[in-house]
């Protein structure tokens, strides 16, 4: 048994939200993933019309909660890749994840079963332990600028989903 850590807990908890917006939304033929590996190798398929979403954590700042206090507030960087088989279903999501995500997200912790691979199963969880707080929220097209025509399906429409986040708990 292991006990993810916060930056995991924020990918989760991102996930879970994402997730959560795809079901209100009635998206279908969308996986939501965890590694950049996972997203890499994930076909499209015209046919199916499927789009896959893939959350990173970036770089973390702990910052002061004030001067001279040694508590910290965690200021994360997360990454959201969305590729998609077609330019609206890719614009259409991301427009989707930045409206449901706007204006914050539940924090959840987990202990897993198995260590804290990426395969491990969840033995309890998820335990609410305060919001990510949204700062700010950046989409930009990946390869704007080049020729679509000339690439591969997976590498077309794609678009990178910034956001600079706050946890609300306090770090001693």
């Amino acid at each position: 048994m292991g006990i993810y850590r916060e930056k995991r807990n924020i990918i989760k908890s991102c996930i879970i939200a994402i997730s959560a917006g795809l079901t209100a939304n009635s998206y279908t033929n969308v996986t939501c993933v965890k590694s950049f590996k996972e997203f890499a190798n994930t076909p499209l398929s015209r046919e199916t019309k499927n789009a896959v979403i893939c959350v990173l954590l970036g770089s973390t700042i702990r910052d002061n909660v004030e001067v001279g206090s040694n508590s910290k507030l965690r200021k994360s960087l997360i990454l959201i890749h969305v590729k998609g088989t077609s330019g609206g279903q890719v614009e259409d999501l991301t427009d989707m994840i930045c409206d449901y995500l706007k204006d914050g997200f539940t924090y959840y912790e987990y202990t897993v079963i198995g260590g804290v691979s990426s395969d491990a199963s969840f033995e309890s969880g998820p335990d609410t332990d305060g919001r990510i707080i949204v700062d700010l929220i950046d989409d930009v097209p990946v390869g704007g600028d080049i020729d679509k025509s000339q690439l591969e399906l997976d590498d077309r429409f794609r678009t990178l989903i910034t956001l600079h986040v706050t946890k609300t708990k306090v770090e001693d």
